[in-house]
């Protein structure tokens, strides 16, 4: 996922690519908000927070659309 100095992983890119884009927006502000999960044998886990006990749900909103609850950011 980090990769190296030379191929940088998938996360190093995409943080490149959010910074990246927002230099052409002179006048606005951008809040960027971030979580980092693994999907291990059919379960969500929040990489961010370091208590097991904390169960990551995905759940399904009509109106929002696919949501995680349980997620640090």
């Amino acid at each position: 996922m980090n990769g190296t100095l030379k191929q940088p992983g998938i996360i190093p890119q995409a943080i490149y690519d959010c910074f990246s884009s927002i230099h052409s927006f002179t006048d606005r502000e951008f809040l960027f908000r971030v979580s980092y999960l693994e999907i291990y044998n059919e379960t969500v886990n929040d990489l961010l927070n370091p208590d097991p006990k904390t169960q990551v749900k995905i759940q399904h909103d009509p109106k929002l659309g696919t949501m995680l609850t349980g997620v640090k950011e």
